[in-house]
Order: structure tokens, then C-alpha cells, then sequence
């Protein structure tokens, strides 16, 4: 039976407990600068968040330049349907409004095409930063570990 004057009972249960660990010096556990890492931040090195909206400007403004220019583009083919039409009917065209037809639509092809090609170079550059910041902003965890 459990009395509470009992001295040889009441004795208090100690555990030991273990030394706090040493500090590190700076070089143990730190990677070495040239290690290759694939585009991939390494384990323990978040970089920051880096705003997007700058490369998003640029974007929305080469996208919106294309859509003018392609827009343009329609309206000079229309022009050009009309020359051919006028060629068609016999009227006398002068060699230099064919070569003028010709000019704009090779420019405004040729602007169409670059105002692509930079359009979707800035858009996989916003991408990279929007994606790069999934990790400073907590995002890639959840996605990761759901």
C-alpha cells in the first residue's frame, strides 16, 4: 500500500540531460560556390522574392504591340485585295504603288514576326521569375507536399 510519508516512494526520478550540441564552425556543413545546381536553388538556400511586375509590364506591352501590328497587318492585307482587284479589272497600276504594296507588307510581316519572337521571350522570362518566387513566397511547399 502507497502511504505519502513513505520517504523510500517519494524519491524524485532524474534524467540526464545531454549537453546543448557545439557550434559549427562557418566552413563545416557549407557548400562550395561552384557546385552546379541546374537552375535549381540549392537545399537550405531560398533565394528572395524578386518582383515580377516589371518583366509582366513588358510583357503586356510587347503583347499589346502585337496585337496593333497584327491588326495593321489585316488592314494592309485588305489594301493589297484591293490592288489585286483594280489589277483584275485592268486598271492601270504604276510600278511604284506594286513595289510600295510590296514594301509595307514585307515590313509589317517582318515587325509581326519580331513582336513574336520578343513577346514570347519576355513571357518565358516573367514565367522564370513567377516560378522562382513559388519558394520565398511559401507556395512550392504546399504544392509539393499536399
Amino acid at each position: 500500500m502507497y502511504e505519502a510519508n513513505d520517504p523510500q516512494q517519494q524519491q524524485p526520478i532524474s534524467l540526464p540531460v545531454p549537453p546543448p550540441p557545439a557550434p559549427l564552425p562557418p566552413s563545416v556543413g557549407a557548400l562550395p560556390t561552384a557546385v552546379p545546381t541546374l537552375g535549381y536553388a540549392l537545399p537550405g538556400s531560398i533565394e528572395p522574392y524578386a518582383s515580377a511586375r516589371g518583366r509582366a509590364n513588358w510583357a503586356v506591352g510587347i503583347l499589346t504591340a502585337w496585337i496593333v501590328v497584327s491588326l495593321l497587318s489585316l488592314l494592309s492585307g485588305y489594301w493589297q485585295l484591293g490592288l489585286l482587284h483594280r489589277i483584275e479589272a485592268g486598271d492601270e497600276i504604276m510600278q511604284e504603288e506594286v513595289s510600295a504594296n510590296d514594301l509595307r507588307e514585307a515590313a509589317v510581316s517582318w515587325v509581326g514576326v519580331a513582336l513574336y519572337i520578343a513577346s514570347v521571350v519576355v513571357f518565358l522570362m516573367w514565367l522564370h521569375r513567377a516560378r522562382k518566387n513559388l519558394e520565398p513566397l511559401g507556395a512550392l511547399a504546399r504544392i509539393l507536399h499536399q
